[in-house]
């Protein structure tokens, strides 16, 4: 004679609720790895645009980072985009040049300013925007004079 199985509600309950576990566990792990499939691994570069409304803006210090991020697309990039980024050395390397010059590092200072001129060169279309970036060195640079002027103990930090 076979013994029969003792099913109590309780243990039907748990059977249940383990075999929906189990499920709702290997549905996730399978969205998981779809979700993964699907991602898209192509960056994602910053437009002509966003270049031109930096420059409009005066944001040179951002125009200067995507520059950089971008600069290994050099042969991909619009001949705006090109410009733009050209603008964005150009910021660099006067702020660079501002910086040796106040050192009193009148080399570095010589190979910032020939940067610069390259850099102005490679702006084309964009060259007006030259000197609106020194003027903004210089106020960058003179609102950092009287600020530690007007508070003596930032020079001794």
């Amino acid at each position: 004679m076979k013994k029969q199985k003792n099913l109590s509600p309780g243990k039907i309950v748990l059977t249940i609720l383990f075999v929906l576990l189990t499920l709702s566990f290997f549905f996730a792990v399978f969205q998981a790895i779809r979700s993964i499939r699907e991602v898209d691994y192509s960056l994602d570069y910053f437009t002509e645009e966003y270049y031109l409304t930096c420059l409009q803006h005066e944001d040179y210090t951002e125009l200067a980072r995507i520059s950089n991020r971008d600069q290994k697309l050099q042969d991909e990039n619009s001949e705006t985009i090109r410009q733009c980024q050209a603008a964005g050395f150009y910021y660099e390397a006067a702020v660079l040049h501002q910086a040796f010059a106040d050192a009193g590092m009148e080399e570095e200072a010589s190979r910032q300013e020939a940067l610069m001129e390259k850099y102005a060169e490679e702006m084309g279309d964009l060259e007006e925007y030259t000197q609106d970036i020194l003027t903004y060195v210089e106020t960058m640079n003179t609102s950092k004079s009287l600020s530690s002027e007007m508070d003596p103990e930032a020079e001794e930090s």
